[in-house]
C-alpha cells in the first residue's frame, strides 16, 4: 500500500509524498475521489494529519458548496458551468463549446487595450 494511513502528512505535502496515498484513497472512496479544493487545503495545512483523517475531512466536505474557481482558470470555470448546463454531455463535447467559445471575438469592453505612447 505504499503509505501508512496513521502516518502524518508533512508541512505543505504535495508531489510524490501525498500520490503515495493516491491508492488507498481511491480504494477508500472509490472512483469518485479526487484533489478537490477541500483536499488540496487539507494536505496543504494537514502537518501531522493522516490519511484516514483526509478521508474523514474528503467525506465531510461532499455536501458542501463548490469553491469558485478564480479568474485565471478560465477553462475551469468554463467547464464546470457548461456540465452544470448540459448534465450527461461528454467531456469531448464540453471542449468542443469551449474551442467555439474562444474562437468568438471578445466585445469591444474586454477586448485588451494597446499601451499609451507616452
Amino acid at each position: 500500500m505504499g503509505l501508512p494511513v496513521a502516518r502524518g502528512l508533512r508541512p505543505g505535502a504535495r508531489g510524490p509524498r501525498v500520490d503515495a496515498g493516491r491508492p488507498y484513497l481511491t480504494e477508500r472512496l472509490g472512483p469518485r475521489f479526487r484533489f478537490d479544493a477541500h483536499v488540496r487545503e487539507f494536505v496543504a495545512a494537514g502537518a501531522g494529519r493522516t490519511l484516514d483523517e483526509l478521508v474523514a475531512h474528503w467525506e465531510a466536505t461532499r455536501t458542501a458548496p463548490p469553491r469558485p474557481i478564480a479568474s485565471q482558470f478560465e477553462l475551469n470555470r468554463f467547464l464546470r458551468r457548461w456540465h452544470l448546463d448540459h448534465p450527461g454531455r461528454s467531456h469531448a463535447a464540453a471542449l468542443a463549446a469551449w474551442r467555439a467559445y474562444r474562437a468568438r471575438p471578445l466585445p469591444p469592453a474586454e477586448a485588451p487595450t494597446a499601451p499609451r505612447a507616452g
